[in-house]
């Protein structure tokens, strides 16, 4: 891969609440990651899998990360921001590393999904989100990511933002009021974010499929 230039999507990220990389994972990596997904089974088999998972070492999932150029990207991206914040920047690893898949299936296919198959609006405790897309087939705006960009920051005090998300989660007319970004996924594309002071969730799908892979730095103990 061409030599990635961290300050740049830093900035794309501060500018537009997102970075995307096309193209940038591998027929042979892609393969491995979806042989895992898969193997963890379905409904609460694999939810108990996905948490047991999350920090676990040694397994396809953490070693694509530790192994791979994406180490260099996180900690590449955390510098950036901790230039750019006035942070005291200390190196991410596999301690600080949470890693999971998320497989949204059509709306038809789970009736029982909650918010009418929406992911919630939510915030996460890391400094950087990535996702990498392995199978992304839905049509123009399902299974996109809803972004509200730097709604932490914007919100003050903390409060009143909690109050506004608590509200946005049941009330989509509500939550219209507030700019935000509707980011499609792409196949085999590496989407960069700060899920910690990025609002942040997922439309519902209602045909075809998105299965995406997800490692998140969280966040180091004196990072506030």
């Amino acid at each position: 891969m061409t030599k990635l230039n961290y300050k740049q999507i830093y900035q794309d990220i501060n500018t537009n609440g997102y970075s995307i990389i096309e193209n940038y994972i591998n027929e042979s990596e892609k393969n491995i990651l979806l042989k895992y997904s898969h193997s963890l089974g379905d409904g609460k088999e694999r939810e108990l899998a996905m948490h047991e998972l999350k920090r676990k070492s040694d397994t396809p999932a953490m070693n694509y990360v530790i192994n791979s150029e994406l180490i260099s990207i996180l900690n590449g991206i955390w510098k950036e921001r901790c230039i750019a914040e006035s942070i005291e920047y200390i190196p991410i690893n596999a301690s600080n590393i949470a890693v999971g898949f998320a497989r949204k299936k059509p709306l038809k296919d789970n009736p029982s999904a909650n918010n009418e198959g929406m992911t919630p609006l939510h915030y996460d405790h890391s400094m950087v989100n990535i996702l990498v897309g392995l199978e992304i087939e839905t049509k123009e705006g399902e299974g996109a990511l809803i972004l509200y960009k730097n709604f932490r920051k914007r919100i003050k005090p903390l409060i009143l933002n909690k109050i506004l998300v608590r509200i946005m989660r049941f009330s989509n007319m509500f939550a219209k009021l507030f700019k935000y970004k509707k980011i499609q996924y792409k196949e085999d594309a590496l989407h960069i974010f700060f899920g910690d002071i990025s609002l942040h969730g997922v439309t519902p799908i209602h045909s075809g499929k998105r299965h995406a892979f997800l490692a998140n730095a969280s966040r180091v103990t004196h990072y506030e």
